[in-house]
């Protein structure tokens, strides 16, 4: 008698049971080397950016970018993304793979509609829990005592670090970024493999875990 071949209903189990297997080993290993890609692709913009606004700071009196600039006020408001074009002449540098935030109040003609950007600068100058920050936004380059330690640009989930009118000062810690004065923003985005890339206002960038209430002071300002 001749034995049929096929798979029995237990080896098909088996075989789905084991690709399952597989499957879930192996997509969140894909998953994170495709965020590790977007993450090495983001930390690119963001060292141009740096570039770019030290170049900036070269034309302009030694100091960096403002934060936004109305040109005239108050109908057409320029971010710091725009005044940094001349440098760049690329607007998808502005933008993360992962994530994005975008602008539409006050955009000047002729010029992208909304304004999608990924990144932010540091926020201005406020005092809390014992925490001191200072603007870096158009300080004087002299005036930043640690520019390999001080924080330039950064990924953030908005236009803003620091939204006015509220004392908070807004740092990366181990579950997010925490307002020591209301504990509700969240500014820095952790995009990439749950940290966030960053250019300090000597010009190199790196991805960090978390940060610490130092590298967003610079100095006392002008």
């Amino acid at each position: 008698m001749k034995r049929a071949y096929g798979f029995t209903l237990i080896e098909l189990l088996v075989v789905i049971a084991i690709i399952a297997i597989l499957a879930a080993i192996l997509f969140p290993v894909f998953a994170r080397a495709r965020e590790k890609a977007r993450q090495t692709s983001c930390l690119s913009n963001v060292k141009q950016l740096g570039l770019a606004d030290l170049m900036y700071a070269q034309d302009y009196d030694e100091r960096f970018v403002r934060y936004y600039q109305y040109m005239p006020y108050p109908t057409a408001l320029y971010w710091w993304g725009d005044l940094l074009q001349p440098y760049v002449s690329n607007r998808q540098i502005l933008e993360c793979p992962s994530s994005a935030w975008s602008y539409t109040y006050g955009r000047p003609l002729g010029l992208p509609n909304p304004l999608v950007c990924s990144y932010a600068l540091p926020g201005i100058s406020v005092s809390d829990a014992g925490v001191s920050c200072t603007m870096l936004p158009s300080n004087k380059m002299a005036l930043v005592q640690d520019p390999a330690g001080t924080i330039m640009i950064c990924e953030s989930t908005t236009s803003e670090i620091y939204t006015g009118g509220s004392l908070s000062f807004t740092i990366a810690g181990p579950n997010g970024v925490t307002d020591l004065a209301t504990g509700s923003y969240r500014r820095v985005a952790k995009t990439h493999n749950d940290g966030f890339n960053v250019c300090f206002a000597d010009g190199h960038a790196k991805w960090l875990k978390n940060s610490t209430p130092g590298m967003w002071t610079s100095t006392s300002g002008d």
